[in-house]
C-alpha cells in the first residue's frame, strides 16, 4: 500500500541537518559532494527513514519497538520516491524509479504509542559542531568509545515530523535523528556512508555512548553499538574512499616524456577543473601549451588547476562555460588549435533491469547533442583536432551502464559524421577506468595508471597520423 510520495529538496535537507546535527558536506555542499563516491548531494538516510515512519503513523497509527533499516541505494535530492507499507509482512520500503529500493525497513514487536510515551526521558546535547571529524579507518580500533556526542535543534521535531512527534514525543524522534550525526559527524565522520541500523526502544536511561564493535579493513566497514537514553542501536557504516588528489605539475613533470611537446599549441579543455580533464590541462601546461580550462560549477577547483600550471611557469586560463547553454566567443581570450571534451554528468549505474530512457537522455545531451554543438562552434574559430573520450565499457558490455554505453556509441558516430564535413581530426579512444576524483568506488578495483592513459591521449592528439 502506498502511504506517501515526495521529493526531498535542499531546504528539507538543510532543516534536517539543523535538527539532527549532521552537517556532512555529502548532504549539503554541492561542490564537495560531487567529489565523493555519491557524485552529488544525497538525502540523509535517517531523514528518509523518519519520513517513512511519519507516513506510517499518519495512515496506520502503527508503531513498533524494533526497526531493522537498510539504506540500499543512495537517494538524490529532487528525486521522486514513494513509501510503501506491507501490513502482512510488516515491511516498509522507499521506492524510486523502476521500483528501485532506496530504503527497506523491517518492523517488529508492535506497541502502543502510550507505552513508549510513558517511558520517555529527555535528550539534551549541547555539543553542536558544524564540521565533521576527519577520521581514517586506521585511527579507529575495536572497543573504542565515543561519549561526547553532537546534536541539533530538538524543537524542530514537531515541524518536520508532526504526527511522529505527537505519537512518540520529540525526545524519541530527536534521538533517532541523532543517529545520523553519529555517522556523519563523529565516526566515520567526514568520509562516511550510512549502510544500515537496528533500533530498539527501551526504558529511559541517563547516558549515551558509542562503542566500536568491529571493523573490516578491506571493505572499510565499521559496526557501532549505540547505548542511548530512549533507544539502543546497532549501526553499520562505511569509511568511504577519500577524493583522489591530482598530482602537482612538479610531480607530473618527472613523468613527462621528452618527446611530448605542446609548445605553440593553444588548447581548450572543456571540463578541465577535475577528473581526466584536469590531468590533461596540467600536462599540456607543463609541456609548453597555452591551455584554457572551462568549469561549470567548480570555480575553486578550476582556479587551483590554473594556479598550479602558472606556478610551474606554464600558461593557463579558466572560464565559466556550460555546454548546455548558448556558447559565447567573447568569454575566451584566444582561439584554439586543440579541443579536449571532458564535459560529463555523474556516471550513474542503473541497478534496475529496465532501460532508463531519462538517464540515457542525460548522457545523450552531454555526449552527443552538446558535444556536436560545441565542435561546430569552435571549428570555424580554428580548432583542427578534437578529443572525444569514449569508454572501454563498450567493448566489455559493462552491465548496469547500458544507457551510458549507448550514448557514448552515439557520440562516436557523431565524430565520424562530422569528420566527413569538417577538416578536423577526431580522436575517440575507448578509455579504461582510471583513478580520478570522478571514479571513486567502495570496493578496491584494478584501474589503469592514470598518467599512462593521459599521456597516450596526448600522444594521439599530437600525432600526425
Amino acid at each position: 500500500m502506498n502511504i506517501g510520495n515526495r521529493r526531498f529538496t535542499y531546504f528539507n535537507q538543510s532543516q534536517f541537518a539543523q535538527f539532527s546535527g549532521d552537517f556532512n558536506p555529502i548532504h549539503l555542499d554541492q561542490i564537495e559532494a560531487r567529489k565523493t563516491i555519491a557524485g552529488q548531494q544525497i538525502v540523509h538516510g535517517v531523514h528518509s527513514f523518519l519520513w517513512m515512519l511519519e507516513c506510517l503513523i499518519q495512515r496506520e497509527k502503527s508503531v513498533f519497538t524494533n526497526y531493522d533499516i537498510s539504506f540500499a541505494n543512495q537517494l538524490n535530492l529532487e528525486q521522486e520516491v514513494s513509501a510503501f507499507w506491507d501490513k502482512k509482512s510488516k515491511k516498509l520500503k522507499l521506492l524510486g524509479k523502476n521500483d528501485l529500493i532506496h530504503v527497506s525497513v523491517k518492523c517488529e514487536d508492535p506497541i502502543s504509542c502510550d507505552v513508549i510515551a510513558n517511558k520517555i526521558s529527555p535528550v539534551t546535547l549541547s555539543n553542536t559542531i558544524t564540521q565533521p571529524f576527519d577520521l581514517d579507518l586506521s585511527a579507529v580500533s575495536m572497543g573504542d568509545t565515543f561519549k561526547n556526542l553532537c546534536g541539533g535543534k530538538k524543537e524542530l521535531a514537531a515541524s518536520l515530523f508532526p504526527y511522529l512527534t505527537e505519537a512518540l514525543g520529540e525526545d524519541v524522534v530527536y534521538e533517532i535523528a541523532l543517529l545520523s550525526s553519529i555517522v556523519g559527524m563523529i565516526v566515520p565522520g567526514l568520509h562516511s556512508l550510512f549502510l544500515g541500523l537496528k533500533i530498539t526502544f527501551k526504558d529511559g536511561a541517563d547516558d549515551q555512548i558509542i562503542t566500536v564493535n568491529s571493523k573490516h579493513e578491506l571493505l572499510g566497514l565499521i559496526k557501532l553499538d549505540y547505548v542511548g537514553i530512549n533507544l539502543d542501536a546497532k549501526i553499520e557504516a562505511f569509511f568511504r574512499p577519500k577524493s583522489v588528489m591530482i598530482p602537482s605539475c612538479e610531480d607530473l613533470s618527472n613523468q613527462l616524456p621528452t618527446a611530448l611537446s605542446m609548445t605553440g599549441k593553444k588548447v581548450l579543455v572543456i571540463g578541465g577543473s577535475r577528473g581526466l580533464g584536469a590531468w590533461v590541462a596540467k600536462l599540456v601546461g607543463i609541456s609548453g601549451g597555452d591551455v584554457t580550462i572551462t568549469f561549470n560549477t567548480g570555480k575553486d577547483d578550476a582556479e587551483l588547476v590554473a594556479q598550479d600550471v602558472r606556478s610551474y611557469g606554464g600558461i593557463c586560463d579558466f572560464v565559466h562555460m556550460n555546454v548546455s547553454e548558448n556558447l559565447k566567443v567573447e568569454v575566451f581570450k584566444t582561439t584554439f588549435d586543440y579541443l579536449f571534451y571532458f564535459a560529463t554528468p555523474k556516471i550513474s549505474m542503473n541497478k534496475s533491469s529496465v532501460f532508463d530512457e531519462d538517464l540515457h537522455e542525460i548522457f545523450y545531451n552531454f555526449y552527443v547533442r552538446d558535444f556536436k554543438k560545441t565542435v561546430e562552434f569552435f571549428v570555424p574559430l580554428g580548432v583542427s583536432r578534437v578529443l572525444y573520450p569514449s569508454t572501454m565499457f563498450i567493448d566489455d558490455a559493462k552491465k548496469g551502464f547500458e544507457e551510458y554505453i549507448k550514448a557514448k556509441i552515439e557520440g562516436e558516430k557523431v565524430c565520424d559524421e562530422l569528420s566527413k564535413n569538417l577538416l578536423v581530426k577526431f580522436v575517440k579512444p575507448r578509455i579504461p577506468p582510471v583513478s580520478t576524483d570522478q571514479t571513486l568506488s567502495l570496493l578496491p578495483t584494478v584501474k589503469e595508471n592514470t598518467i599512462d592513459i593521459v599521456l597516450s591521449i596526448l600522444a594521439l592528439m599530437s600525432s600526425d597520423n
